[in-house]
């Protein structure tokens, strides 16, 4: 497995290196918005020099200028462009959110973590067959028990289920009894009850992203995650309604294997 740190300094220094104009330049704005012409000269020089400490470029005589060794070269065209992408964002604490993405390119399948508010990004290379491990370890996605017979089943329309969402920021005490119309197991949603009231209606979610030929992204699916205190509830949308149930690490592989079918060997 290998792994990568870049500064956003660097990471924009690689964008420019490959073409990516456009790319860099975002980054560039975005961090550095006041930033002059020739300070950002420095900026890239300096790039330079701390990626040539790293081994991640060559120097190439015949035209006299540095270069992506062809690994990291991989690395930053998938960061660019991947024939799909799972964002996974989760709350964290004071109500912040937090986020990892996984590009499942040609060239390979990559975990990219941003740390320090986007200042560090790291890369990290995987196999298809982790992206279930990588996904469900960070949602804090557990094996479903041996013992656990009991399932919960609730089917909810769009307004139903943005109602329950309303109430369980502004009506917590009334939310219970709102589910009871759709569920039939009074234990299981009385726990998912608790749980949702606890996040204030808030969820965690995995959204997969395809790429158009323009190379934007574009939102084909969103699943939805609470994370409770002795499990984690699933919300998955098919045609018109929403399903919850409780999740597993068995459940959210077979999701990645419908969705991924390019990737069904490997996953």
């Amino acid at each position: 497995m290998k792994s990568i740190s870049l500064s956003i300094e660097e990471l924009i220094y690689c964008f420019y290196s490959e073409g990516l104009f456009e790319q860099g330049m975002g980054l560039k704005q975005t961090y550095f918005p006041d930033m002059d012409d020739e300070q950002f000269e420095l900026i890239l020089q300096a790039s330079c020099r701390s990626l040539l400490a790293k081994n991640f470029l060559n120097y190439k005589l015949e035209n006299h200028r540095y270069v992506l060794t062809s690994d990291i070269s991989l690395i930053i065209k998938s960061l660019n462009y991947s024939n799909h992408s799972l964002k996974i964002s989760k709350f964290i604490e004071n109500g912040k959110q937090d986020s990892i993405s996984l590009h499942i390119s040609e060239n390979g399948v990559y975990q990219h973590n941003m740390l320090y508010e986007g200042q560090v990004h790291q890369i990290t290379e995987i196999s298809g067959s982790e992206l279930t491990n990588v996904a469900a370890d960070y949602m804090n996605i557990k094996d479903k028990k041996q013992d656990e017979t009991s399932e919960l089943k609730i089917s909810l329309q769009q307004t139903a289920f943005e109602n329950m969402l309303t109430y369980a920021e502004e009506n917590p005490m009334q939310l219970q009894s709102f589910l009871r119309q759709f569920a039939y197991n009074p234990t299981l949603t009385e726990d998912f009850t608790r749980d949702l009231i606890a996040t204030k209606g808030k969820m965690n979610s995995i959204m997969l992203l395809a790429f158009n030929e323009k190379k934007e992204p574009q939102l084909e699916h969103i699943l939805f995650f609470v994370p409770g205190i002795e499990k984690t509830w699933f919300i998955n949308k098919s045609e018109d309604v929403y399903i919850v149930s409780e999740c597993n690490k068995k459940l959210l592989e077979s999701y990645f294997k419908e969705r991924l079918e390019i990737f069904k060997e490997t996953v």
